[in-house]
């Protein structure tokens, strides 16, 4: 993969990661800033997989990074908001069905 291909789609992966859209006229203004973000390429389903699974500890250093300079600009705190996670089973429900 090119360089500049790579850098695109970790780009791709931290905007649509960092998008929370409101209305549909948010989203077509974000389609088209990553449209100029992407300089007009079109990643299909398989580049984008095949290039997540390919640079996993490229993507892991992107979003560490980007959390230490949250840090740093103090816009998160780092604090543990959920420190156990459990897994639920569904038939745990079953009780109640009637």
């Amino acid at each position: 993969m090119q360089p500049e291909r790579f850098a695109q789609i970790v780009y791709l992966r931290v905007f649509k990661l960092h998008s929370f859209f409101e209305s549909v006229r948010k989203r077509v203004q974000a389609q088209y800033r990553v449209m100029w973000l992407l300089q007009q390429l079109a990643p299909d389903h398989n580049t984008i997989a095949n290039f997540r699974k390919d640079n996993q500890k490229a993507i892991r250093e992107v979003f560490r990074h980007t959390v230490r300079i949250a840090k740093q600009f103090q816009l998160i705190g780092g604090k543990l908001i959920a420190g156990r996670l459990d897994q639920t089973s569904g038939s745990k429900q079953q009780e109640k069905q009637f």
